[in-house]
């Protein structure tokens, strides 16, 4: 689970930003730190499944699968899911190209579900004539088909299926972007742009297609596009973000997030969204590049502005959105602040009453314990050092809720 490949790597990440199950379990741990204190963190919590969300025949299974990440200690509770779509210009990536992202989630209480989908063929060299490749929209039915999965079955893994919510990268963010503003793709699985809490692009290239081939600023790139979108321009607005926003559709709360050169586009399409009484905003990532606002989105140690503009986000859709129905969500809801933090953690929940907190060391030392009573709590962070602590939640009958990574000072804070 770790993304550390070296000794020195593996250590510098988990000092930063540890994965529960690896950076956390008692073959990394000293054995001066293990006999040190009796008090050491808890047993790892989250898994992976890998699960088919449809079967077509002479398609790669792998093609049509998404992974869950998912508490299994909470399954009896419904946690909001993120559902992330990677990036690879429409004709590469992987489900499992998930940097810090699966780690982030989890231990922020989600469930976390990355899902593939059928590529294009591989450009360059660009096959632009093929009439059986994979192009626009097939992506778009197999991510929103992998939507409605997620709807039906999130259920035993502790998701809610009231309360999903989207994330994508570069042309994953493309994606999430038109399921979120084209009804159609939704609707095509039964489902609706209401069944959708919030969406997360990162980084997106594309807006309006049509716009982007005609002012591609090399060859490579226009051919790249019209790898995924076809030859007809016909086909182009409806695979164009910028072109369904419609005023009176219920279009989900979106945060963009994007490199410097790519603002002016970004402000268009929040521009566009305000315009027609929706909600955008924007978090202008510099100074990281396209590639670094992937790779380092729940990396504390050198984007904690960023991951934490994120969160934001997600907790804000997390604790204010309801239902179509008006029916307020009622799934385990915890809500930490500030992050980072300098003396006080603020602890907020509605349903954590008369439950144990416990804050650990990185190394597993138990450093302060106490109980949750009514809806708030306050944790005194003044004595310890800056640096990364673990934050879990037991219930009485010391089986785990959840656990959380807070952050104290400004280690790298961007």
């Amino acid at each position: 689970m770790t993304k550390c490949k070296r000794s020195v790597l593996f250590f510098l990440a988990c000092l930063v930003f540890p994965g529960l199950a690896i950076c956390l379990s008692p073959s990394h741990l000293t054995a001066s730190v293990a006999t040190a204190s009796e008090e050491t963190s808890p047993p790892p919590s989250i898994v992976k499944v890998t699960i088919p969300y449809d079967n077509i025949p002479f398609v790669n299974p792998n093609l049509l699968s998404l992974d869950i990440y998912y508490n299994q200690n909470a399954t009896n509770r419904r946690r909001p899911v993120v559902v992330y779509v990677h990036g690879g210009a429409w004709h590469a990536g992987d489900k499992s190209n998930t940097q810090f992202k699966d780690e982030l989630f989890t231990d922020n209480g989600y469930v976390f579900v990355s899902v593939n989908y059928r590529l294009s063929p591989t450009c360059p060299p660009c096959d632009l004539t093929s009439s059986t490749a994979v192009r626009f929209p097939t992506h778009q039915e197999d991510v929103a088909k992998a939507i409605r999965w997620v709807y039906d079955n999130i259920r035993p893994y502790g998701g809610d299926s009231r309360r999903i919510f989207l994330l994508g990268h570069s042309a994953g963010a493309q994606i999430v972007n038109i399921i979120s503003t084209n009804e159609k793709f939704l609707n095509g699985v039964g489902l609706d742009l209401g069944d959708i809490g919030c969406t997360c692009s990162l980084d997106a290239g594309v807006f309006d297609v049509a716009e982007e081939i005609r002012t591609a600023a090399t060859t490579n790139r226009r051919q790249m596009l019209l790898n995924a979108f076809g030859l007809n321009p016909a086909n182009w607005p409806a695979a164009s973000p910028l072109l369904n926003i419609s005023r009176g559709e219920d279009i989900p709360n979106f945060l963009l997030v994007h490199q410097n050169s790519r603002r002016f586009k970004h402000n268009q399409f929040v521009n566009e969204l305000q315009s027609k009484g929706h909600s955008g905003d924007l978090f202008n990532a510099f100074p990281f590049n396209h590639s670094q606002i992937n790779q380092l989105l729940g990396d504390y140690s050198t984007a904690a502005t960023m991951t934490t503009e994120v969160l934001d986000f997600f907790q804000d859709c997390r604790f204010n959105w309801r239902t179509s129905s008006g029916e307020e969500q009622t799934e385990e809801a915890l809500d930490i602040s500030p992050i980072p933090t300098k003396d006080w953690l603020n602890i907020r929940s509605r349903d954590l009453d008369n439950q144990q907190l416990s804050l650990f060391d990185l190394q597993g030392r138990l450093l302060t314990t106490q109980t949750f009573s009514g809806s708030n709590t306050r944790i005194d962070l003044s004595n310890l050092p800056e640096g990364v602590y673990l934050l879990t939640i037991q219930e009485a009958n010391g089986k785990q809720v959840m656990q959380r990574k807070v952050l104290k000072g400004s280690v790298g804070y961007r």
